[in-house]
């Protein structure tokens, strides 16, 4: 069997670092010269008839530096599974996706703002996927520096003009504290042509492993929460939106009740332990892929 390992790290501060020169690493897809996508306020579901665009920043190893010191995170084992399978899911789903692998802050931060000062009037939706190690607050752990997930969604909310009404979904695999779940025994039985004066802060989906304060769990094979979420969608995105299908991840034979740690010899106290994904959003309509 398979030992379970966390997505922690005691590390609770980030930081800030100044962006590195413009390079290769930083090129994302862009969407110049396509046909702008139309949107409507009184329709239904998003308009997914354009450009579908994911970033994927998986971090397995990360440096012994003045910030990490001589006990940096943990290697990330099992990652790299997870990011094939959500490669290849989005890819079939037609979206143009890049991986992004053990990058610092400094890098991360140049991709994603870049992303954010292009220009999305052929964009449908853009999509960003963060495997790491975390801990509370929106903590995560670069290669080189810990940095919080709020900074990234602002570049989003600060970005072109072109980003509003575009769905901006973030996937995070990452743990959110150092608690753990021992779980309880149950028994059961048997658009407009006026101006449209919008939030800055709609049109973005949060999809986290793990609730506040609690651990998220891999194995080798992959972790629990990207393992369900790619299943469920390539099952289901014919049939439901988006909302419909993250909310198939937790329940009976998902992650809630399907998962639980195994860390016998090693680690008696994270043994049988569980895990419940968290879904926040502020899409103001239904989303298709």
């Amino acid at each position: 069997m398979d030992i379970s390992q966390s997505d922690t790290k005691s590390y609770n501060k980030a930081t800030q670092l100044i962006p590195e020169s413009s390079s290769p690493e930083a090129e994302v897809p862009g969407t110049s010269g396509k046909e702008p996508v139309k949107f409507d306020p009184d329709d239904e579901y998003y308009n997914m008839s354009g450009e579908k665009i994911m970033l994927i920043f998986n971090q397995i190893n990360f440096d012994k530096n003045c910030f990490y010191g001589d006990e940096p995170p943990d290697e990330r084992e099992g990652t790299t599974e997870d990011a094939k399978v959500m490669e290849a899911l989005f890819e079939d789903l037609g979206f143009k996706v890049a991986v992004h692998t053990d990058k610092t802050y400094s890098v991360i931060e140049e991709i994603i703002i870049k992303l954010c000062q292009d220009d999305h009037t052929g964009t449908s939706c853009l999509a960003i996927v963060i495997m790491t190690h975390g801990h509370r607050n929106g903590v995560l752990c670069a290669r080189d520096t810990s940095y919080y997930l709020a900074d990234i969604i602002g570049f989003f909310e600060k970005g072109h003009i072109s980003l509003v009404h575009k769905p901006k979904l973030f996937f995070i695999q990452a743990c959110r504290g150092d608690m753990t779940d021992s779980g309880k025994m149950t028994y059961h039985d048997g658009f407009a042509k006026k101006p449209l004066h919008v939030p800055t802060h709609v049109d973005f989906l949060i999809a986290r492993a793990t609730v506040e304060d609690y651990r998220a769990w891999r194995q080798l094979y992959g972790s629990w929460f990207i393992k369900e979420l790619c299943e469920v969608i390539r099952a289901r995105h014919r049939s439901m939106d988006l909302l419909q299908m993250l909310t198939l991840v937790t329940p009976p034979t998902k992650v809630a009740y399907k998962y639980k740690t195994y860390t016998l010899p090693d680690s008696p106290e994270l043994h049988e332990k569980k895990a419940t994904p968290e879904t926040t959003f502020t899409l103001t309509k239904l989303l298709k892929f």
